[in-house]
């Protein structure tokens, strides 16, 4: 008597709702994810390239770590070696040459930068090297001749040839 499930109606299931029974009712599809597909196919094109190009995938990687350290290291060089860079190549076209000064006098000029760190090394009065800590590590540049010829890292000394000034390279 009082827990008696009603009677079913012939024809008809519990479960069906609106006429339609649950094997009959359309599922909503999710949209294809072209997305996904373009990213995973444009991975596999770069890995394929990659390799069979010479020296394989280990190549490629070793070559955009030395792109992304060469990026960094130009990125995080000290304020002081430019602004080195800029009075001394201003004294050389205002004198022809790289004026000899003491540590004392370099720092009384006007617009010299006493960086922390930074070493001056006249080699002739053509050619001189500064040498300055940044923030990758220690870097000497050599100017001649009123221009920077290039940042070599480390503390290195006057090169012997002006013309093939190792290890910069001009």
């Amino acid at each position: 008597m009082g827990g008696e499930a009603p009677p079913e109606a012939p024809g008809w299931s519990n479960d069906a709702r609106d006429g339609w029974s649950s094997e009959h009712r359309h599922r909503h599809r999710r949209p294809i994810p072209w997305g996904r597909w373009f990213l995973i196919a444009a991975v596999l094109a770069v890995l394929g390239w990659a390799a069979r190009s010479p020296g394989g995938i280990g190549a490629r990687l070793a070559g955009l770590d030395s792109s992304i350290r060469g990026t960094v290291a130009n990125l995080t060089q000290s304020r002081e070696l430019e602004q080195a860079t800029k009075m001394f190549d201003g004294w050389f076209a205002e004198k022809g040459q790289y004026p000899r000064y003491t540590q004392a006098q370099l720092e009384q000029q006007p617009g010299a930068s006493s960086g922390v760190g930074m070493e001056v090394s006249w080699c002739t009065p053509r050619d001189v090297v500064l040498t300055s800590l940044t923030a990758s590590g220690t870097v000497s540049r050599l100017l001649i001749d009123g221009k920077k010829v290039g940042d070599v890292p480390g503390r290195v000394a006057c090169p012997v040839d002006l013309v093939n000034p190792v290890p910069w390279q001009r």
